[in-house]
């Protein structure tokens, strides 16, 4: 039987914005939010983090009908795979929390995974994770399947109760806003109280997360309940602009209250614009510098400089001469998370007439969410979808 998660309200924004904090007890581990997950597969053995940036570590992987099928009919194959995610599970500190998010990848745009595609998902989901994550089912989910996508997650369910000891994490692909209703009631009649919500490579706002907000707070389970993003847009990264917004980072002004990393490349891209491969390249390799909240390009090396952190464990040096961008990811996630980590301490010293928005207000390409932040608490206060 399942495990149920044991969530403790904390400190919120007194009514001002949806910034909050919350004690997660799972099974003898706790953590407190908000909370920037860290991808572990992104991890070094010889690169370390500011230890105070450890706490929540992800795992994300998409996985197709033929992979499965290999998995299930070579021996040899689901060793490999098993002690490559055993490793990848390694490199987390053993008090943080951890989550295995899959996403499966169908040959035909309506194919759900099988009973036996399920069996194998949920056991490697189950296996790596403290809270284990219905698999997101990679199909576009709309009026003419949402029944099979329905009977997809009661087989789900299911399965993972059939030998488990942890608590259920709710997925929320993006869905018609008409169908999230009849989605969360299925999960909180399996009493299912934490979430994870596939942003699919968008920018976060408060009009994607507002019918789940308004939901939960319509059947007043809101403060029960744990919301954890996945897959957010940060923004125009190929934008030709020295820095942008970091519009993944506020969404925990729109309710969210774990950060999960990007796992999609850019959407949209405007041939017209007619930039360069190279330079598409040097757009998106960007660092996040909180004392702005701005994504800067790695190239504006001086600028850089000037508002380089010094509780970074990552050499600046290093991250801007490497090749690839995996010391700039790092670096990246760590400084959310400390940041995440300021948040959340100043949440819980607030007094009752102040606001966390004055914090924010300090970050310049954060101003802007401001009267997003607001609306979205005004939405999350009305009764009615």
């Amino acid at each position: 039987m399942t495990t149920h998660l044991e969530i403790e309200s904390l400190a919120d924004d007194n009514g001002k914005s949806l910034f909050r904090s919350q004690r997660v007890k799972i099974n003898g581990k706790e953590a407190i939010t908000p909370l920037k997950a860290l991808d572990t597969t992104k991890f070094r053995s010889n690169t370390k983090l500011n230890k105070n940036a450890y706490g929540f570590s992800e795992i994300y992987r998409k996985i197709g009908s033929d992979k499965i099928n290999q998995l299930l009919t070579d021996a040899d194959e689901h060793d490999r795979y098993s002690r490559e995610l055993t490793r990848i599970f390694n490199r987390s500190h053993s008090t943080d929390l951890n989550i295995c998010v899959l996403k499966f990848s169908p040959n035909t745009p309506n194919q759900f995974p099988s009973r036996s595609d399920i069996e194998l998902l949920t056991d490697i989901a189950h296996s790596f994770s403290d809270i284990t994550p219905i698999p997101l089912p990679g199909v576009k989910i709309d009026k003419t399947n949402f029944s099979s996508y329905m009977s997809y997650l009661q087989l789900c369910y299911d399965t993972i109760e059939e030998f488990n000891n942890k608590p259920i994490m709710g997925t929320i692909p993006r869905l018609p806003r008409e169908l999230y209703p009849k989605l969360l009631d299925f999960y909180a009649k399996n009493q299912i109280t934490s979430f994870c919500f596939d942003f699919d490579g968008r920018t976060p706002d408060h009009l994607k997360l507002r019918p789940i907000i308004r939901h939960l707070k319509t059947k007043k389970i809101l403060e029960q309940t744990l919301i954890y993003g996945i897959n957010a847009k940060p923004g125009k990264t190929l934008k030709n602009i020295n820095v942008i917004p970091s519009k993944d980072f506020t969404a925990y002004g729109f309710g969210l209250d774990i950060l999960g990393e990007n796992h999609i490349g850019p959407k949209g891209y405007n041939p017209n614009l007619q930039i360069s491969d190279d330079k598409k390249l040097e757009n998106r390799k960007r660092i996040f510098i909180k004392s702005d909240y701005g994504y800067y390009k790695t190239t504006t090396g001086e600028e850089i400089r000037e508002s380089y952190p010094n509780d970074t464990a990552i050499k600046l040096d290093d991250m801007l001469h490497e090749q690839q961008s995996t010391l700039q990811k790092l670096f990246n996630m760590e400084q959310q998370s400390l940041e995440a980590g300021k948040i959340r301490s100043d949440l819980n010293i607030l007094d009752k007439n102040e606001t966390i928005l004055t914090y924010i207000e300090g970050k310049e390409y954060a101003r802007n969410e401001i009267s997003r932040f607001k609306v979205a608490v005004k939405d999350a206060s009305q009764t009615t979808l």
